[in-house]
């Protein structure tokens, strides 16, 4: 992943789009600790899986309207 993320960056850098990148490694980021949020135990306990399915879309859309 380590050797991809260099890679990546030089590809960016080299077609000068790095603000895209570092928005990109913000996202995903912020997206991983929101993703670690809701797949806690005491987030999914007593819900079925199609109502979990459902909080968990309900929550990205959340996510995405809030954050971009």
């Amino acid at each position: 992943m380590f050797v991809f993320r260099k890679i990546e960056r030089g590809i960016k850098r080299e077609r000068n789009m790095l603000d895209n990148y570092r928005r990109e490694l913000e996202f995903m980021q912020e997206f991983h600790l929101f993703e670690k949020t809701i797949t806690e135990k005491k987030n999914m306990q007593g819900h079925y899986l199609s109502d979990w399915t459902q909080i968990l879309l309900n929550n990205i859309v959340w996510f995405l309207e809030n954050n971009m």
